[in-house]
């Protein structure tokens, strides 16, 4: 069985997401804060749609994604099953 987010050892309980582009980390927080201070991105891919106080919420999603949106929404999907078991990716086999 693949695992959602490849680690090298099953005793790490801690991953680590950026909050723009969602790459994540397994078990670093020291790889995690340098992407933070590196990471070029200022909002995540897609169309702003709605924003108040701390709440932003973004549209991705036409006929052509770009390879830049696609890592992003699967890399949500992955997150995404970590909370709801149900959540299938289509491209899961």
């Amino acid at each position: 069985m693949e695992t959602l987010f490849p680690m090298n050892s099953n005793r790490i309980f801690t991953i680590y997401a950026c909050d723009i582009c969602l790459k994540h980390f397994n078990g670093s927080s020291l790889a995690y804060q340098r992407h933070v201070a590196k990471c070029l991105r200022v909002q995540p891919p897609g169309k702003l749609v709605f924003s108040e106080n701390d709440l932003a919420i973004f549209q991705i999603g036409n006929k052509n994604f770009t390879m830049e949106q696609r890592i992003y929404i699967k890399s949500l999907c992955r997150i995404s099953r970590l909370f709801v078991d149900s959540k299938k990716n289509i491209d899961d086999t």
